[in-house]
């Protein structure tokens, strides 16, 4: 069972797996300035115009907070918002949560933030079923909560 939802999880997020892709929505920057001038031949519409934000604020930060991880500096200010802002709080970034510091550890961000979304599906998967088996769910209950919670 453990593999099947393994295979299930690298199925669906296989498109992060190849060298130089990420989970993000990167295709909505096609439609502001300036990178509407950039447009690929055939572009339609983005894949999820709602999601702006990774691709403006979520990968860009990111980016940021490993680089200077990665040179031993702790970001805790960000100089390219505004005048500066405080960043280590970051939401967007998640930079305490414990999963995200593989990020500075594999060596590409695009791949790291897929191996990141990976486990969190993993942790949810499994966490969800022990929830389901403490509370006294049957075997089959709990693995469908668990599935029906990983991958909503």
């Amino acid at each position: 069972m453990v593999g099947a939802v393994a295979l299930a999880a690298l199925l669906i997020y296989f498109n992060g797996v190849p060298a130089g892709r990420v989970l993000s929505a990167t295709d909505v920057i096609y439609t502001h300035p300036p990178w509407e001038a950039a447009k690929p031949a055939g572009y339609g519409a983005p894949a999820n115009k709602l999601l702006f934000d990774q691709t403006a604020q979520v990968y860009p930060w990111t980016d940021y907070a490993v680089q200077r991880l990665r040179r031993l500096e702790l970001p805790t200010w960000n100089p390219y918002v505004l005048c500066g802002t405080p960043f280590l709080g970051n939401a967007n970034v998640g930079l305490l949560y414990p999963l995200n510091l593989i990020l500075v550890l594999v060596p590409s961000l695009a791949w790291g933030m897929t191996v990141v979304a990976l486990m969190k599906i993993a942790l949810a998967l499994v966490s969800t079923y022990l929830l389901a088996r403490r509370l006294g769910l049957a075997l089959a209950g709990s693995l469908l909560a668990a599935l029906s919670y990983a991958f909503s």
